[in-house]
């Protein structure tokens, strides 16, 4: 049996969850727990996750992701926290591939190699990279089993679709943020880990499979919404105090850019109802002390952004490198 508790986050989608769950049953290393963490769903998702044997936590209504990882982790014991979306689904051996890799390296966390449901020549997530504006980019999603994908690395930043951690350390660092909700509380844990010098690892032979957007659908209003909102709430969280014309160029280029995206596709006024719900939380935040000072940001993002500009593809990608100039922060 390994040491690790699964944390299975969930609204509304109990035949998913269903799903999620006997992948777990099915692991080569048994986990010693599973929790699902009910966001006040409706369609017996809590009644599912009792009849496979999860310990349940509800929550009255949905309260968001990193609310429920946290009250999750608030009562683990494990030395792990595999934390998996309900839309996600583990091979075999992933969560057995995911605690040697992270036991053999001594890394905050280690990520799978997650395939499209949909396609599953095809990545939908790697590791995430961050850049100075604020945006994130998945990288390899879209990508065919090639290149850098296919070798085991070190890595900053790394979505929890399905997420290995060290409990010791999630619990040091106050676990996700909850001010972020849904939504890039993952980048901004990654974050937090460099800050304090650690880094986690991706190891590719431990595989997921994962459907992507199944609770609020693919460009939806409250996705677009909570991203737009969140861009910006990193920045005033991480970024220094005195941004510089260079930096707040790239912030606020590379955050207007996600704008005609969302444009594009239909969500611009989600797009600015997310910028206008971060100005309410903007001032608080801003006014917090810094978790690093401005050269350990800059060398952090550094390396992230520099990795970004060589992997991104796309319209959106090619217009960002083009309008910011390279170099620090």
């Amino acid at each position: 049996m390994l040491d690790v508790s699964v944390v299975i986050p969930n609204f509304n989608r109990a035949g998913l969850l269903k799903r999620a769950l006997e992948s777990v049953a099915a692991q080569t290393g048994t986990p010693a727990g599973v929790v699902v963490v009910d966001n006040g769903s409706t369609d017996g998702s809590a009644e599912c996750a009792r009849e496979s044997g999860a310990q349940v936590i509800r929550f009255p209504a949905n309260l968001g992701f990193a609310r429920a990882v946290n009250e999750a982790a608030r009562e683990c014991t494990a030395r792990y926290i595999m934390v998996l979306n309900n839309d996600a689904v583990l091979a075999p051996e992933c969560l057995a591939r995911l605690y040697e890799a992270a036991d053999r390296s001594g890394a905050a966390f280690a990520a799978p190699m997650v395939l499209s449901e949909a396609n599953p020549a095809v990545i939908d997530a790697s590791w995430d990279l961050l850049s100075f504006s604020g945006c994130a980019l998945r990288a390899g999603h879209g990508s065919v089993l090639a290149g850098p994908f296919l070798s085991a690395r070190t890595i900053q930043f790394a979505p929890f679709t399905a997420l290995l951690l060290r409990t010791s350390v999630f619990k040091a660092l106050n676990g996700l943020n909850e001010d972020l909700g849904t939504y890039m509380e993952d980048v901004e844990f990654g974050l937090r880990c460099a800050f304090h010098g650690r880094a986690g690892v991706y190891e590719p032979s431990a595989r997921a499979v994962h459907r992507g957007s199944a609770t609020d659908g693919a460009w939806s209003g409250r996705m677009v919404g909570q991203i737009s909102r969140n861009q910006l709430l990193i920045v005033a969280m991480h970024w220094p105090d005195r941004l510089g014309f260079g930096l707040a160029w790239k912030v606020a280029a590379g955050q207007a850019l996600w704008g005609l995206l969302a444009l594009r596709h239909g969500r611009f006024i989600d797009w600015l109802g997310g910028k206008r719900d971060a100005m309410r939380l903007y001032g608080r935040l801003r006014a917090l002390p810094r978790h690093a000072p401005p050269q350990v940001l800059a060398t952090v993002l550094g390396k992230s952004d520099a990795e970004l500009r060589s992997l991104a593809r796309g319209a959106f990608w090619n217009l960002y490198r083009l309008l910011t100039p390279t170099g620090g922060a």
